[in-house]
């Protein structure tokens, strides 16, 4: 029935491109046995969708006119029209004036509410911002760094997780140093149920630097708990003792950001040893390392000792 009513509208709006669009629908005799008005503004919402925001405004009108629709939801309708139409003129004609990031900014503050049609926009919206900074060769919304939001984080909302990931490691490869793309990485992997990938990613960016983790971006509870108790300087170190992270490689090449992280890293570098060397079947190595680590940090050592005993049970 709705494509029905769908391909009539359609019919009309081609041969009847004039506004006489609505009094056409309204002479049309089969239209009062269906529900007209949901289809011609579901219709309405897929062209705002495409960004055909006069062809949509004609479809609400015609819906307006008819007297059968809900008025909040068509006022609210034409008002998305016009708003997003404007402010997307705007940014194309002059975006020095009106940037993309302003232009996020007023979509951040919009009230989309629940309406399905409306959340078509808002995720065309989502999509247009992405392939905007993606097109410009650009990464972060606000590049003056004021805001953490990038083009990973937009498609991630739009659950194009591989997509994400993609140009976060694109990233990572032009921008080594900064650390907060390496927590952005394992953020996309456990939204993408990359668990094990993720735990890795977290264990690195939390080895190269502790100083600056962005919690809200650390989404695994256990490891958000473990940050809490021993904090993120140790995490890797507890975290690989206590079966919440997977032991990882270390550069040795890393700068410590605090004293604590230095001594984090030297106790993570002693686990490391120990373990390389009891599966290498090196005892007397691993007697070493382990030896230091007790001097080093007793409580982790007790924490090691008991995973030891574990796995001899």
């Amino acid at each position: 029935m709705n494509e029905e009513i769908g391909s009539v509208f359609l019919y009309y709006s081609v041969k009847f491109p004039e506004k006489n669009l609505t009094s056409k629908l309204m002479n049309e005799p089969q239209l009062p046995l269906f529900d007209w008005p949901t289809s011609i503004m579901g219709e309405g919402y897929r062209r705002m969708a495409d960004f055909r925001f006069e062809e949509a405004e004609e479809f609400f009108d015609a819906v307006r006119h008819s007297g059968q629709g809900e008025e909040e939801e068509i006022e609210k309708a034409l008002h998305a029209c016009n708003y997003w139409q404007a402010l997307i003129e705007k940014n194309k004609t002059n975006p020095g004036v009106h940037p993309l990031s302003k232009l996020y900014e007023e979509f951040c503050q919009y009230p989309f509410g629940n309406n399905s049609g409306l959340h078509q926009l808002k995720e065309a919206l989502l999509e247009y911002f992405a392939e905007r900074l993606i097109s410009e060769d650009r990464f972060y919304i606000h590049e003056n760094g004021t805001q953490n939001n990038t083009a990973a984080d937009l498609l991630m909302k739009l659950r194009q997780y591989k997509k994400a990931e993609k140009i976060t490691l694109h990233r990572i490869e032009e921008r080594p140093d900064d650390i907060q793309l390496r927590y952005l990485l394992a953020q996309i992997q456990w939204l993408n149920s990359q668990k094990g990938e993720a735990k890795k990613s977290y264990a690195k960016a939390l080895l190269s630097n502790p100083c600056r983790a962005p919690f809200h971006r650390i989404l695994y509870q256990s490891l958000h708990s473990l940050i809490e108790d021993v904090g993120a300087e140790m995490a890797p170190a507890y975290g690989w003792v206590q079966g919440v992270l997977p032991l990882v490689p270390l550069d040795e090449n890393l700068d410590a950001c605090s004293e604590l992280h230095q001594r984090a890293l030297k106790c993570y570098r002693l686990l490391w040893s120990a373990d390389r060397s009891l599966r290498n079947k090196n005892i007397d190595a691993c007697v070493k390392y382990r030896k230091k680590l007790n001097a080093e940090d007793p409580e982790l050592y007790e924490e090691y000792f008991a995973l030891l005993n574990s796995r001899h049970e």
